[in-house]
């Protein structure tokens, strides 16, 4: 864009955080937003509050509103977290390859539950989606499970899997937080078909204080039959592999 073309927005917002009793807190947070000139892509480049709303794209692509929502019980071993709100998982602080604090927001259920040097996480809930032809998908799910193990206060690696399904109502088998969900993908040729299995795998070391090594891998849709099949019929693998340092 021109450099010299001006942008104006405004945003009108009230926010309540707050603790009920000892293991309760919750957050609400409503907004309505305006885009009075300017493009939308450029103005949400450095309004991460405007890139994850997606009706600022659409229509007049001038209006935009926010509804955050959340409720959360935290114990010594873990949390328990039900509502709508940003959900990131990896060591990237820029957004993981799996679930990013890009997304938009994200209604969902969280459990943490944290025992020396093992967290393990879970999360289900209900995503934005578009196909090809950019209409949105209805009742489109994600659901995921992540095991972080820490053998020093410097070393961090994690596994995670988890299933992108849509087409149809709340999955009970995909609830189990316990589950494996690539096998409980392969469980009927429907799921087989329709939903979408991704494996991950992260490590982060930290060598100086301050200092963030971190990558990740993942795949999605991975068959070994056709690992060693390099043309573009035979070998429906696919991977994404992320790099970074912070400081």
């Amino acid at each position: 864009w021109n450099a010299n073309d001006p942008i104006g927005a405004g945003r009108l917002s009230v926010r309540a955080i707050g603790q009920i009793a000892r293991n309760w807190s919750f957050v609400l947070d409503l907004a309505n937003g305006v885009l009075f000139r300017g493009e939308p892509e450029r103005i949400a480049v450095s309004d991460p509050e405007m890139w994850r709303a997606a009706r600022l794209f659409t229509d007049q692509r001038s209006f935009y509103d926010r509804a955050i929502g959340a409720v959360q019980y935290e114990g010594s071993l873990g949390r328990i977290r039900i509502g709508r709100d940003v959900v990131g998982w990896g060591y990237s602080p820029l957004g993981g390859l799996l679930l990013s604090v890009a997304e938009p927001l994200f209604d969902h259920l969280l459990a943490d539950v944290q025992y020396a040097g093992v967290r393990f996480s879970y999360v289900h809930g209900a995503v934005i989606g578009s196909d090809s032809m950019g209409n949105d998908v209805p009742t489109k799910f994600i659901a995921a499970h992540r095991l972080q193990f820490d053998p020093s206060d410097r070393l961090s690696i994690a596994v995670s899997d988890a299933v992108v399904y849509s087409g149809r109502g709340l999955d009970v088998g995909y609830l189990n937080p316990l589950g494996f969900y690539v096998s409980s993908g392969l469980a009927s040729s429907e799921r087989n078909e329709r939903d979408n299995s991704l494996l991950a795998l992260e490590a982060a070391w930290r060598p100086f204080d301050g200092t963030l090594v971190y990558g990740s891998l993942l795949a999605d849709d991975i068959s070994f039959g056709t690992l060693s099949d390099t043309s573009w019929r035979g070998n429906n693998n696919k991977y994404a592999w992320q790099l970074g340092l912070t400081q």
